[in-house]
């Protein structure tokens, strides 16, 4: 009878060894898994600060004389500009009022005039 308890202990044994070893993998697959998980969120994070701090050195405010040089509407509002609004120039130099062109590149990646890619 011992030989019989203690070959089902050995049994027993060595099923929860193989028990410990599934959920260390299943462990290390979370733990994988999770990471990845960060670095793309980190990373689409981190281009989205590099491409606002890029956007936002190209803005200025508009004084008299600007008014003078510029072209006296928004392309995507229509609006005219008015002394002391935020505008934003981009890299073909075109400009757009700093609130219609952050809406425009929330859903474009490109200029509405000459559709440069931004």
């Amino acid at each position: 009878m011992s030989r019989y308890s203690n070959n089902n202990e050995l049994n027993n044994t060595e099923y929860d060894n193989d028990r410990d070893l599934s959920s260390d993998g299943i462990v290390l697959i979370l733990c994988l898994s999770f990471c990845q998980f960060s670095y793309y969120s980190l990373n689409r994070c981190f281009k989205k600060i590099k491409e606002s701090y890029r956007l936002n050195k190209k803005i200025k405010k508009i004084n008299g004389s600007d008014l003078e040089n510029l072209i006296n509407e928004c392309s995507i509002c229509l609006e005219e500009y008015k002394i002391n609004e935020k505008i934003m120039i981009l890299d073909c130099d075109h400009i757009y009022h700093k609130e219609c062109i952050n809406l425009w590149l929330n859903e474009n990646h490109n200029c509405p005039i000459c559709r440069e890619n931004i």
